[in-house]
């Protein structure tokens, strides 16, 4: 369908456009904002899944648990998918108590898939507003993309190189935690944010970036 878009969309759709990404990470909040003003829902965000269908990272409006970070039994679907269009029996809206979703995904390297979602409690997606998000798909993809490009092994802090040092050297998350005189959930922080700055999903693969980069 023809899309005329009004002043304010335009403008949105601008300011989309002129979005700097910011590496070893989701799309910038203020992108993510862009968005009120393409398509109108109840909650948004945006997430990167790892192949398994595990949620690796996660940007919620209203920010809200979401639960099990295991969202799907396998690889998130890239592209546009307007959940009422699927077949009865293949809607997942209804099953999370809301009337519609839109999703939007990206294959964005290591495996990794980052999926932006809209829902809405009452009202459907209009056509209009699917054609709109299609639209802007190419630029949301690229800003997608380059948002999550691995940083390099030096953007690390000292405490993350120190914690992927020794997980190199086979330690578990217990030794690691002993030797640097810290809790286990520390250690689990810091290979938590070693992993998104690195773009990586596991341990070893950071272990190895951290090689790598050395």
């Amino acid at each position: 369908m023809t899309v005329i878009l009004e002043e304010r969309t335009r403008l949105a759709v601008r300011r989309l456009l002129a979005e700097e990404p910011e590496a070893g990470g989701l799309l910038p909040v203020t992108a993510m904002r862009v968005f009120e003003h393409l398509v109108g829902c109840d909650f948004y965000g945006i997430g990167r899944y790892d192949r398994t269908g595990y949620r690796l990272q996660r940007l919620v409006f209203p920010s809200m648990d979401l639960g099990n970070p295991q969202v799907c039994d396998g690889g998130v679907p890239i592209g546009l998918i307007h959940d009422a269009a699927q077949p009865e029996d293949e809607r997942e809206a209804p099953y999370f108590g809301q009337r519609d979703f839109l999703r939007l995904g990206f294959a964005t390297g290591q495996g990794t898939v980052t999926q932006l979602y809209f829902s809405r409690r009452r009202a459907w997606f209009t056509e209009r507003e699917v054609a709109v998000l299609a639209m802007v798909e190419p630029a949301v993809g690229r800003l997608v993309r380059a948002c999550a490009a691995p940083l390099p092994a030096d953007s690390l802090s000292a405490s993350e190189r120190r914690v992927l040092t020794l997980v190199a050297r086979g330690a578990s998350n217990r030794e690691v935690a002993e030797e640097l005189y810290v809790t286990v959930h520390t250690v689990r922080k810091h290979l938590e944010n070693a992993y998104r700055k690195l773009g990586v999903t596991n341990r070893t693969a950071a272990a190895l970036h951290l090689r790598v980069g050395s």
